[in-house]
């Protein structure tokens, strides 16, 4: 069994991605035996808010590692850049400077339908192809499993 404790953190705006990406999350490690009392959620208001909370969880010292998910999608001006640039930026400070891994399943998509196709339904049957569903919260979750999982010694 696996006793990590995960913090995920979702933001709210553009909801109709980012509860997708979180039923990812939450499929992955659950099917990896993490128990779901290992694992805490706190929504947020947006993307910009991820990093914020991820530092106040990191300093708790109570979590081993975060899971940031969110969807931010292109409209008529350049604010989703300034907006997936320092939400990005804000999580990999917190995770250097309080030595916490944070793994990002933030989409930045220059529209809903790019930002859905990386967000599908992990519930969903398997595809005609053989193909797993793309989640980008499913593979946040894995690669958090994974850097917990090595052996740094």
């Amino acid at each position: 069994m696996n006793n990590n404790k995960i913090a995920i953190i979702v933001s709210s705006f553009n909801s109709e991605v980012t509860v997708n990406l979180y039923d990812g999350a939450i499929n992955c490690l659950l099917s990896n035996d993490l128990p779901k009392e290992n694992i805490k959620t706190y929504w947020v208001p947006g993307a910009l808010e991820i990093p914020y909370v991820a530092l106040k969880l990191a300093t708790n010292k109570d979590i081993d590692g975060v899971i940031a998910l969110g969807a931010i999608i292109k409209g008529d001006t350049d604010h989703y850049e300034l907006v997936s640039e320092n939400a990005y930026r804000g999580c990999m400070e917190v995770s250097l400077k309080q030595n916490i891994p944070i793994t990002l399943g933030i989409i930045a998509a220059p529209n809903l339908k790019l930002a859905k196709e990386r967000s599908q339904d992990i519930k969903a049957d398997v595809s005609k192809d053989g193909k797993t569903p793309l989640n980008y919260g499913h593979s946040a979750a894995q690669a958090l499993l994974d850097i917990l999982n090595l052996n740094y010694k």
